[in-house]
């Protein structure tokens, strides 16, 4: 899938909306549980920074995201990519979060990336 400016202009918002998740679930989890697990979980302007590392991108995308956490991290990869004078064409995601709490915040970021286009 090839991004529309509109898509484009969409993705910042993406972001955002990622980073809500993000608060609202560090305010949830148990900071014991956190700890326990060794839970970062990566602010956006991180996220962006590393997502901009990658010099080029294939046509098609897959990404392994093993400690996903809410989705910053791929949802970052996926607005870099978009922006890219050559996007890709496929863009997959295997995020795995061993934190059912987190979990199921992955799962709305998931929701709102797909909205997003």
């Amino acid at each position: 899938m090839i991004a529309t400016p509109r898509q484009l202009q969409e993705a910042e918002p993406l972001l955002d909306q990622v980073d809500l998740l993000r608060v609202e679930a560090s305010r949830r989890i148990d900071p014991s549980r956190r700890s326990e697990l060794g839970q970062f979980l990566t602010p956006p302007s991180v996220a962006r920074f590393m997502a901009s590392l990658f010099c080029t991108l294939p046509q098609e995308v897959r990404v392994l995201d093993a400690g996903a956490g809410v989705g910053t991290l791929f949802s970052a990869v996926m607005v870099e990519a978009a922006g890219r004078t050559k996007p890709p064409k496929d863009f997959q995601v295997t995020a795995y979060e061993i934190d059912p709490g987190a979990a199921l915040f992955a799962r709305d970021c998931q929701a709102a990336a797909e909205a997003a286009g």
